[in-house]
């Protein structure tokens, strides 16, 4: 059995493995009370908290307008982009817990007080009262956000909702706090069980508040979460000291209705059995089928390599020319600065030693009329 979590294949031990839930609940306690001043902007308490929000925001936005030059697909893959990142802010000291509805539920379709309904006749208790409900506008997920860890811990046992009386099932897990940073390290993961994999980076790095910690689906890198701003430059884990890199996911795409936003998982359409590769309904083959990109169109899987829809987040190297002043404009060329005046100014009038012809103007086109008194002296 494979569990899809924030867009990434981990295991059920994995899923049910609760060694890290307590750490994101301390993680949560450490952060800061709620003030109560008003946000000046939506996304001010994030970017406080990390500096590299800005940073991130810029990455999945592309910084600017779309470009004319980007195919269709792309185009739309980055207005979906930048709207998931229009999110309201939930209070900062509260714990969120994500959940993930399946069975063809499309939550922008429900409203918030139904829904709200349904999460409490699925506890089957009282909710607190700042327990808060927030609609992601793309991925079709919800995140619920309480101060209470009592309460978090129930919601985190949700397996189904009961809307329009149509039972959907679902599944709910803690998500890291705000200014949390995620890394990779490559080439480290070989058959450790999640339990041995996160106990083994506490111990060898004390110096760093390691959050969660899981295998990337099947290849042998780890995604380690951070409680920092920051991530560190080298991780040890095994005996081994690896190089540790920002991580930076690739945009939420669906293989079952070919369309970016939402993993197929939470997918609210109908099953289509189409490939996953090329997006057409055909039998296995035998070599497989030539793949199609969701985010770009591109002869490639989908979000892998140089994906066009992928590397959104790289801006632009532009490098501004210095200025140079109006003094030293005429002296850094080759040219001398006499060269450079009005050829009907009075310095150059006063001086008919060359025939005017032979002189151009400041355009360099016409030729420059001589002085009246030279025509005087023939």
């Amino acid at each position: 059995m494979e569990v899809t979590v924030e867009g990434h294949t981990i295991s059920a031990e994995e899923l049910q493995a609760g060694n890290w839930t307590p750490v994101l609940y301390k993680a949560y306690a450490s952060r800061p009370a709620c003030s109560q001043k008003p946000l000046s902007q939506p996304n001010a308490t994030v970017k406080e908290t990390n500096p590299n929000a800005m940073r991130v925001e810029a990455a999945a936005t592309g910084r600017g307008k779309t470009p004319t030059h980007l195919p269709p697909a792309t185009k739309e893959t980055r207005i979906i982009v930048k709207r998931s990142k229009q999110l309201p802010p939930l209070p900062p000291n509260a714990i969120r817990v994500v959940v993930r509805p399946r069975g063809q539920l499309r939550l922008l379709d429900v409203p918030t007080p139904r829904l709200m309904k349904a999460v409490q006749a699925a506890l089957q208790t009282t909710l607190p009262d700042d327990f808060c409900l927030r609609i992601h506008p793309t991925n079709n997920t919800f995140t619920a956000a309480t101060t209470h860890s009592a309460a978090a811990e129930l919601l985190k046992t949700l397996t189904s909702l009961t809307i329009g009386g149509h039972a959907y099932p679902c599944m709910a897990y803690v998500a890291p706090p705000p200014g949390a940073t995620r890394g990779v390290i490559s080439n480290a993961f070989d058959d450790e069980t999640p339990t041995q994999l996160y106990e083994d980076l506490v111990k060898r790095n004390p110096e760093y508040s390691i959050l969660a910690a899981r295998r990337m689906g099947k290849t042998h890198s780890i995604l380690i979460t951070f409680d920092a701003n920051e991530v560190p430059h080298s991780i040890k884990y095994m005996g081994a000291i690896h190089r540790c890199t920002p991580y930076r996911g690739s945009p939420d795409a669906c293989t079952n209705c070919r369309l970016p936003g939402h993993r197929h998982d939470v997918c609210p359409s109908p099953k289509t059995n189409l490939c996953p590769r090329c997006g057409s309904q055909h039998s296995p083959q035998e070599p497989p089928c030539t793949p199609k990109c969701i985010l770009c169109e591109g002869p490639h899987l989908t979000g892998t390599g140089s994906c066009k829809g992928r590397n959104l987040h790289q801006p632009r190297k532009t490098t501004k020319q210095p200025q140079r002043s109006d003094k030293n404009r005429f002296h850094t060329g080759t040219t001398s600065p006499s060269c450079q005046r009005d050829p009907l100014s009075p310095a150059n009038s006063a001086n008919p030693s060359k025939p005017g012809p032979s002189r151009l103007n400041k355009i360099g086109a016409l030729p420059v009329r001589p002085a009246r008194t030279h025509y005087h002296q023939q």
